[in-house]
């Protein structure tokens, strides 16, 4: 069985292409793609509060456009009319539909209890007293692991836990040696930080190749900005300044890919700056810079390509975002 995280299961959600390429190498293996009750909680939340965010900042775009159009060309309804808080409920139905495509582990009352004593007492995940919900996740995982899959030759599979959060993490992306103790007896659970190491494990083969021509594409560039416009909050009070975008920092200068069915995935982890300007120019008429925000966004991207090497979909983890005033 692999279990994704909630930062691994955006990546994949139904209607991405990357899932149709996890999917089918999981099936080949043997595996079951699932998730958690709680993880599905939690990207339907999210799923809520990047709604509601779009449609603020559609509504903003529609005072801005009638605000300069001629009264005649003003938009006022049609579109607009339908984003109301049944659109945002019918949306999410559409959308918890779809995610029974993963299998849904379902978290006990032991292990949501034993999660909130960790919370409690700061023990592993918790080490900061705030993890419950990482714990559960994993304490669900590991309940299931105690019923592996088979391989054809009645061989046991093992469960596959795939999350980016460094909780889980120790030495050389292995499980923290403070969790190896609640692996039960007999079973075998390994720790995979991406999809793209997923990949690895079930036998696709791994590269590294250089990722600049993704990092320097319109299309990765559109993608960072709507992943921040969604998650950054002082974005909705302005525009963004995409000219002052700096080239990325990357973790390695390289980014791992697989292929398979006519796909290639590319993992690529880095940061980026630019501005966020509140004005519709970077200067007033006297020189003088506007006001605005600085962001700096971290994290992994997820990039798939067709067989023509067209980028077809940005998938962003994003885990840093910091804002400070030009």
């Amino acid at each position: 069985m692999i279990v994704l995280d909630a930062n691994q299961l955006r990546q994949v959600l139904p209607g991405k292409p990357a899932l149709k390429l996890l999917k089918a190498a999981a099936q080949r293996s043997g595996h079951t793609l699932a998730t958690t009750d709680i993880v599905i909680r939690e990207v339907t939340r999210q799923r809520r509060e990047e709604l509601t965010t779009a449609i603020a900042q559609l509504t903003k775009a529609q005072r801005t456009f009638n605000n300069v159009a001629s009264p005649d060309n003003q938009l006022a309804g049609g579109p607009f009319d339908k984003l109301t808080k049944e659109f945002i409920e019918a949306e999410l139905k559409r959308f918890k539909s779809g995610l029974q495509a993963f299998h849904i582990l379902e978290t006990t009352p032991e292990d949501a209890r034993e999660a909130l004593l960790r919370e409690a007492d700061h023990t592993a995940p918790c080490l900061t007293g705030v993890e419950g919900r990482d714990a559960s996740i994993w304490l669900t995982a590991l309940r299931a692991s105690r019923s592996p899959e088979l391989t054809p030759g009645e061989e046991a599979l093992p469960t596959i836990f795939v999350s980016e959060d460094a909780t889980f993490c120790g030495a050389d992306d292995q499980i923290a040696s403070s969790l190896l103790k609640d692996v039960p007896d007999g079973t075998e659970v390994l720790l995979q930080r991406t999809v793209i190491a997923v990949m690895g494990t079930l036998g696709f083969p791994i590269q590294w190749n250089d990722v600049s021509t993704i990092t320097d594409s319109p299309e990765f560039h559109e993608a960072l900005v709507a992943a921040v416009a969604i998650a950054g909050g002082p974005i909705l009070l302005g525009h963004l300044d995409t000219e002052t975008m700096t080239p990325p920092r990357l973790a390695s200068p390289r980014g791992q890919q697989c292929h398979g069915e006519d796909t290639t995935l590319t993992s690529v982890r880095g940061e980026w700056t630019f501005q966020v300007l509140l004005g519709e120019s970077s200067s007033d008429p006297a020189g003088n810079r506007k006001p605005g925000y600085t962001v700096q966004v971290g994290g992994e991207a997820l990039v798939t390509q067709d067989r023509s090497g067209s980028i077809t979909d940005v998938a962003f983890s994003t885990h840093v975002i910091r804002t400070a005033a030009l």
